[in-house]
């Protein structure tokens, strides 16, 4: 009897052990078939940008006749929305200022919600300096935040006067001179063209590693995706700055909404499902600048995933519903909005799934779709940013790295939580190009260093002390006194700064032990894979790939 009853608990320990096998590798499957769709998306992009045929656009001669006067240009608007950027704000101002275009048919608005009078006064005196010189230009102000970037542009929109077209550019961005004369002729021609997007670039792309990865990713975006859908004719979006849009449609079609953290995306979605069509620009570029610490690349991430699934809650029942839109082009659209949760599934896939393989062998032909994958990855991405590919392997393991934080965020705007309600104004420092970029370090060690000279020649000139020791001896002595002083206080000033990011702290952890057990069981691919997305957990959770935090009343 007793042997009965223990081969039956052996025969039930057996149909277990058989089912839940069974159900990790169908779970596997799934995972392995979702990452194989999402490798399909990036191919179909890259085809869509390398097959189709290259758009031709007009020119202002062929909107505008040649004996045309200013009063035949059609009037703009120009909105520079800005909140305590002090480091760029002024050049913004100029760069706007300086567009080709007849000054009587310009209105520069300076959207300003600042709340540091430093950086009030410093948009002050720009404005005036070019008030004085003929510029229609104003500053428009709020006595509160209400509706962030959204709310704001509304308010520039109740004194846009009699503007056709409005362009809007973030205080960071510099668009060339001929900018208008490029992307306008095309809203004079077509009438059904809601907005046209310039490509972004990068002034400080080479300043850190952080923002060599950022360069990586954000070139695909504009170069293959954008373009690549505008050429597929599908849906794409206005990317919240370096884009004119026709006036007369933002009003129709609602204004800009403020219930969301991509007021940009919004927009874009309700002319879509109005049936306006929209131009990407390719060959018109709009310089602009890169995170570069790891707490406002971060903080920019979570901003724009939230607010897409915020989105997505918001606007899919219209995209459904609406009969301008052929049904593929309505599910593609829906995929563009529940995009994020795909972030998802790379943190499970990376916290569960890679661990269980370990343990649980699976066939080879597994391992060999997600190496495929991989490749084909850094193929896409490195044809669009040539001089960077020898990262992207690096880029690799850090797009997997931040889906944590990305993955996060999605879930905050999935339930609407308190931090998906937030909008932090992501800090700039000002740079103009990649040269003053490259070469801010070596330029501040060396004025720091003649400084240091400087106060010590003061120092020795003003005391009159005894010829106890020799001159050069008095000048090592304060040199020193100086060096330590100035090491003293770099170390407080990043001390004070410091952050640590415990969420990718403990992932970091997690993945530093999971891959010790790879290695345990002879699973060496495994392992490197898991310890590099280790380490870079690590890097951003000390803040290491970026420039260090700096404290400022500027930015908020």
């Amino acid at each position: 009897m007793d042997h009965h009853v223990q081969q039956s608990i052996l025969l039930h320990d057996d149909d277990f052990h058989c089912i839940f096998q069974s159900v990790i590798s169908n779970t596997i499957v799934v995972f392995t078939i979702l990452t194989v769709i999402l490798q399909i998306e990036t191919l179909f992009h890259v085809c869509c940008r390398l097959c189709s045929t290259i758009p031709v656009h007009p020119k202002l001669s062929d909107v505008l006749p040649s004996t045309a006067c200013e009063l035949d240009y059609p009037f703009v608007a120009i909105q520079l929305p800005m909140m305590n950027e002090i480091g760029c704000c002024e050049s913004a101002i100029d760069c706007a200022c300086s567009l080709d275009w007849p000054k009587s048919r310009l209105l520069i608005q300076v959207l300003d919600d600042s709340t540091d009078e430093q950086t009030k006064t410093v948009i002050n005196k720009c404005v005036h300096r070019w008030a004085d010189r003929g510029m229609r230009i104003k500053i428009y102000r709020r006595e509160n935040r209400k509706g962030f970037k959204g709310g704001n542009l509304a308010n520039g929109m109740l004194h846009i006067g009699q503007a056709a077209y409005v362009a809007i550019f973030d205080v960071d961005f510099l668009p060339t001179k001929d900018y208008l004369m490029k992307t306008l002729p095309i809203l004079i021609q077509d009438p059904t063209v809601a907005y046209v997007q310039a490509r972004w670039t990068f002034a400080n792309r080479k300043e850190t590693l952080l923002t060599r990865m950022q360069e990586i990713a954000m070139n695909f975006h504009h170069k293959c995706e954008q373009d690549g859908r505008f050429r597929a004719s599908l849906f794409w979006s206005f990317n919240g700055t370096g884009g004119v849009w026709r006036t007369s449609i933002i009003e129709q079609i609602g204004g800009w909404g403020t219930d969301t953290l991509v007021e940009d995306f919004d927009l874009s979605i309700r002319a879509y499902a109005k049936g306006w069509r929209s131009v990407y620009m390719h060959d018109v570029e709009c310089l602009s600048e890169l995170p570069s610490t790891v707490s406002a690349y971060l903080s920019q991430q979570h901003r724009w995933t939230s607010g897409t699934i915020q989105l997505a809650r918001k606007q899919a029942k219209a995209i459904y519903q609406s009969r301008h839109i052929s049904w593929h082009k309505k599910l593609y659209c829906l995929w563009c909005l529940f995009r994020p949760c795909t972030h998802l599934i790379n943190v499970l896939s990376l916290v569960v799934i890679m661990p269980i393989t370990i343990f649980i062998p699976q066939p080879y032909s597994y391992n060999l779709i997600h190496t495929c994958c991989k490749i084909s990855t850094c193929l896409c991405y490195g044809m669009f940013t040539i001089d960077e590919f020898y990262l992207i392997l690096f880029y690799i393991v850090f797009s997997s790295a931040t889906s944590l934080n990305n993955a996060c965020a999605t879930i905050s705007g999935l339930f609407n939580f308190n931090s998906a309600k937030e909008w932090t104004v992501t800090p700039k420092s000002g740079c103009k190009n990649t040269d003053i970029c490259l070469g801010t370090t070596l330029i501040e060690k060396l004025s720091s260093t003649l400084k240091r000279d400087e106060n010590v020649s003061n120092a020795l000139s003003e005391k009159n002390i005894k010829q106890s020791y020799s001159w050069r001896a008095l000048f090592n002595i304060y040199l020193c006194k100086n060096h330590f002083r100035w090491t003293y206080q770099q170390i407080r000033i990043k001390l004070r700064s410091f952050r640590l990011y415990k969420r990718n702290f403990c992932m970091g952890a997690y993945l530093l032990v999971i891959s010790y057990l790879a290695f345990e069981k002879r699973a060496y691919d495994t392992g490197i894979y898991i310890f590099s997305i280790s380490i870079m957990h690590f890097s951003l959770a000390f803040g290491c790939m970026g420039r260090q935090n700096q404290q400022s009343k500027h930015i908020i």
